[in-house]
């Protein structure tokens, strides 16, 4: 999703794999360790996108 999109959010990824937020944001966590996502902005406004 985040190749079809400039960002995403772990709310659309609870949505788009019928998760909760909190199973995204693990999801999303790992992918960040592993240096394939990168967080931009932070709190309510945070999003990631694919990193460089």
């Amino acid at each position: 999703m985040a190749k079809q999109q400039s960002k995403i959010t772990r709310t659309d990824v609870a949505e788009l794999l019928h998760i909760s937020k909190s199973q995204a944001y693990r999801i999303i966590s790992k992918l960040k360790d592993s240096g394939q996502l990168e967080k931009v902005g932070s709190s309510k406004y945070t999003y990631y996108q694919l990193a460089e």
